[in-house]
C-alpha cells in the first residue's frame, strides 16, 4: 500500500517535471516569447525575490525586499524602454462600520528604470532593484499610524516600449498572471506586521492540515528559541509513523518569559500542495492567516496585537 501510494503520487510529479524539462529545453524561449503576442507586447518576469517581502511597523526603515526580473518581448526584450513601480495602501483591518477604511485607491510612483539600468541576462535583458517600505510610505504621504498588522502595500508594476504602448497587471495576458510559469513581476504585495524587540512569552497554538489525508512528509515547522531550534510542529507522517489523525493536528509551543528572539521556520515537505497551518498568539488570537502551499523558509508572524 505504502509503495503504491508514493508510485502513484511520485509518478505524476515526474510527469510533470519531464515535461517542464522538456520545455526548458527545447521551447523555453519560444514558449516565452509567444505569450509576448502582439496583443500583450511584452511582461517583465521575475527571476528571483526575497522570501520575506513584509513591512514591519515596529522597523520601517529596514522593511526592504530584493527583487530580480527579465524582460519578455518578441524581440528578446529588447523593445522595452522603462519599468515603473506604483504604490498604493490597502486598509484590511476594518472592524464595523464605525472604524474608517484609509484605503488609499490611487496608485503613487515610486520607482522608475530605464532600459540604461538593465543588464545583460543570459537571454534577456535583467534588472535588480530594493523595494523599501519607507518609501512606498513617503510617496502616499500615509501616516502610519494608521496601520495595522494585516494592512498592505501593494506594487503595481508596469513596462513600456519603444513604440508608446504601456502594459501592466490590467491589459496583460491572462496566462501570464495566472500561470507561474511566467511568474510576472507586475504586482508585489508587501503585509504590515508587528515585529517586537521581545518575543510575547507564552501558548501559541498551531492548527495544522493535510488535504490527502496522510500527515505532513517533512519535518514541518522548527521553533528557534533565542538561538536555539527546540521544538517541532507537524502532522504525523501515516507511512512512517502508522499513527494518527493525519489530516489535522494541533499543538502547543511555549515561548518561556525572558525569551529574547523566536524564529518559525516552515522546513519544506515532499508535498507541499497538501499543506496548511494557522498559528494562534497567547492574547491576540491569529498570528498567521490561513497559509496554503508554504514554501521553505522563515514564517513571519503578525504580533501587533500581542
Amino acid at each position: 500500500m505504502k509503495t503504491k501510494h508514493l508510485t502513484y503520487k511520485t509518478g505524476l510529479r515526474a510527469l510533470a517535471f519531464l515535461a517542464f524539462f522538456h520545455s526548458c529545453d527545447t521551447d523555453n524561449v519560444n514558449e516565452l516569447q509567444t505569450a509576448a503576442s502582439d496583443e500583450y507586447g511584452a511582461y517583465a518576469r521575475i527571476i528571483d525575490i526575497s522570501t520575506d517581502t513584509n513591512a514591519n511597523i515596529n522597523n520601517v526603515s529596514a522593511s526592504t525586499f530584493d527583487v530580480e526580473i527579465e524582460f519578455v518581448d518578441q524581440e528578446s526584450g529588447s523593445l522595452v524602454t522603462d519599468y515603473r513601480i506604483y504604490a498604493t495602501f490597502r486598509d484590511n483591518t476594518i472592524v464595523d462600520d464605525d472604524d474608517p477604511d484609509y484605503s488609499i485607491n490611487d496608485q503613487v510612483l515610486v520607482y522608475e528604470y530605464s532600459s540604461d539600468s538593465f543588464e545583460e541576462g543570459t537571454t534577456y535583458p535583467t534588472l535588480s532593484f530594493t523595494i523599501a517600505a519607507a518609501d512606498a510610505i513617503d510617496a502616499l504621504d500615509l501616516d502610519l499610524g494608521l496601520a495595522e498588522g494585516g494592512d498592505q502595500l501593494t506594487y503595481y508594476a508596469e513596462i513600456e516600449l519603444s513604440d508608446g504602448r504601456i502594459f501592466g497587471y490590467d491589459n496583460t495576458g491572462t496566462s501570464i498572471l495566472s500561470e507561474t510559469y511566467y511568474s510576472d513581476a507586475f504586482s508585489y504585495t508587501s503585509q504590515f506586521v508587528c515585529i517586537p524587540d521581545a518575543p510575547p512569552a507564552g501558548d501559541y497554538l498551531v492548527k495544522m492540515q493535510d488535504s490527502y489525508g496522510d500527515g505532513w512528509q517533512g519535518d514541518g515547522i522548527m521553533i528557534t528559541i533565542d538561538g536555539t531550534t527546540v521544538l517541532y510542529a507537524d502532522i504525523p507522517d501515516y507511512w512512517s509513523t502508522g499513527e494518527g489523525p493525519y489530516s489535522s493536528y494541533e499543538t502547543t509551543i511555549t515561548i518561556p518569559e525572558g525569551s529574547t528572539s523566536m524564529e518559525w521556520y516552515f522546513t519544506g515537505d515532499t508535498y507541499t500542495s497538501e499543506v496548511s497551518f494557522q498559528i494562534y498568539g497567547p492574547t491576540s488570537g491569529e498570528v498567521i492567516a490561513d497559509v496554503e502551499a508554504p514554501s521553505e523558509g522563515l514564517i513571519t508572524l503578525n504580533l501587533c496585537k500581542e
